[in-house]
């Protein structure tokens, strides 16, 4: 079934962020959203996706280990040349990330509408661990904004570009053909 996902912040609701959820973690339902932040097209400055900041409730029975701030990526609804860029991340969040021992945000959950070409991602709130995102008009200091250490990681956060094999992504990320080969393609992800 694919998911209808919001461009803003009006549709973020306990039943959406319930089907993202029910992606990776289906034994977690959440009861209660509040938005704490959104950066979405419109809204304030944004760069390739929208983000927005909330805070849920669980209900009992949910895991323990899902934290209850969270972050959500979802599509800039203005274009659609970005599809193969939100594809392609949805994929490596869902099928690659796990396996990775990076310092990158923990998705719990995520799905990409290729008939909508738009997505959304359920990931950890990095501001908790210290992270800071600054835009373009502010000053960082020694690090890129992306390249901070945060927690007690010695290891900077950054975007990278990877490549990675169609069987990986079980689809071809520009044409989203199922082929199942090995032929490499390349595509930007970014962890934040």
């Amino acid at each position: 079934m694919a998911l209808a996902h919001p461009t803003s912040t009006d549709a973020i609701t306990p039943d959406y962020i319930n089907l993202l959820l029910a992606t990776t973690n289906p034994s977690a339902s959440v009861t209660a959203v509040r938005i704490l932040d959104a950066k979405t097209y419109g809204e304030q400055m944004v760069s390739t996706a929208g983000r927005v900041a909330i805070e849920v409730d669980y209900a009992a029975g949910s895991p323990a280990d899902i934290p209850t701030r969270l972050v959500i990526k979802l599509t800039r609804a203005i274009d659609e040349v970005m599809a193969p860029f939100y594809a392609n991340e949805v994929a490596f969040y869902l099928n690659i990330r796990p396996e990775l021992t990076i310092e990158a945000p923990r998705c719990y959950g995520g799905d990409f509408n290729a008939e909508s070409t738009h997505f959304g991602l359920l990931l950890e709130d990095l501001t908790e661990r210290g992270a800071t995102f600054p835009n373009t008009t502010q000053r960082t200091g020694r690090y890129p904004p992306a390249a901070r250490p945060i927690g007690k990681s010695s290891r900077p956060l950054l975007g990278f570009t990877a490549f990675i094999g169609r069987s990986r992504l079980g689809r071809d990320p520009y044409r989203g053909q199922g082929d199942g080969s090995d032929e490499p393609c390349g595509s930007i992800l970014y962890c934040a």
